[in-house]
């Protein structure tokens, strides 16, 4: 399945969220920002996730025009939207403007994933603004890292379901990647390889893949960094 993630980022929020929702995806994944490139073709794509920042509680303009000049081909389209935001009173709210409601029904995924207010990225009218309605007065962080706890816990009822339609003696193998948190790692494979564990798996290999020139890795060799690039992946083959 070829997909493309189409986002508008002002600050670097949603462009750091984009990729790292790539980063997640096993399929060929193609990054388009409006901001360069506001007329992309989408007809080769299988799914389209649409993603931006909610600005004093409007969604990008650009995203919007997008989604209205190309109804047609994204009605054909597998479609996940999501949003990055800072007001979680109206969060929801929110999200249903975002987008247009044909966009709505056909969305599988939706995600409000928080966001960010970068006052050292911002001129003297947003930072105005930002006093203003959000009473902030400084850069503040809220991206929702914590989507990992849903997905763990996800993983728990796969592991669960695996052992149990899988015959005494075959084999389930399972391929993950580590994630970081404020420049830390988060040991998700092994937290993964736990699951299975739990659910009454035995492991029989551990194998580590490497990988280089990744959808990302230009990506993340621009941003000035203080930590390593992750270079591999776990493949756990586990036995019942």
């Amino acid at each position: 399945m070829k997909t493309a993630i189409i986002y508008y980022s002002k600050h670097g929020t949603t462009e750091r969220v984009t990729h790292l929702i790539g980063e997640k995806l096993t399929n060929k994944v193609d990054y388009i920002s409006l901001k360069e490139c506001p007329r992309p073709d989408i007809r080769t794509y299988d799914r389209i996730i649409l993603g931006t920042a909610i600005y004093a509680g409007s969604p990008n303009r650009k995203i919007t025009q997008f989604c209205h000049n190309n109804q047609l081909l994204l009605e054909q389209k597998v479609i996940g939207l999501f949003i990055c935001c800072m007001n979680e009173e109206q969060e929801a709210e929110e999200m249903n403007k975002a987008f247009p409601e044909f966009l709505q029904r056909l969305s599988i995924p939706k995600a409000i994933l928080g966001g960010e207010f970068q006052f050292d990225k911002m001129n003297f009218i947003e930072k105005f603004i930002t006093r203003k309605i959000s009473k902030v007065v400084c850069s503040v962080s809220n991206l929702r890292y914590d989507a990992i706890t849903v997905f763990l816990d996800k993983m728990n009822k796969v592991a669960a379901e695996s052992y149990r339609v899988l015959k005494k003696g075959k084999i389930c193998a399972v391929m993950i990647g580590d994630v970081r948190k404020h420049g830390k790692v988060i040991p998700l494979g092994f937290r993964m390889m736990e699951c299975f564990l739990n659910a009454g798996f035995s492991n029989k290999e551990i194998i580590i893949k490497e990988q280089h020139n990744c959808r990302s890795t230009r990506y993340w060799e621009s941003r000035n960094n203080s930590f390593l690039m992750m270079a591999h992946e776990y493949i756990f083959v586990f036995q019942k």
